[in-house]
């Protein structure tokens, strides 16, 4: 019987990291785009 290539855990790991790593980017895009339309709105705001 032949083994697998892969080892699990050390694939869900990785697979954890990465959607750790999807929603931060996520955040930080979130974060961004209230950044830009506070900036806009406070900066083009009529005196």
């Amino acid at each position: 019987v032949e083994k697998s290539n892969v080892n699990m855990l050390v694939e869900m790991a990785r697979m954890i990291e990465s959607y750790r790593n999807y929603e931060a980017a996520g955040n930080m895009i979130t974060t961004l785009d209230r950044t830009l339309d506070l900036a806009v709105n406070e900066i083009a705001r009529p005196v």
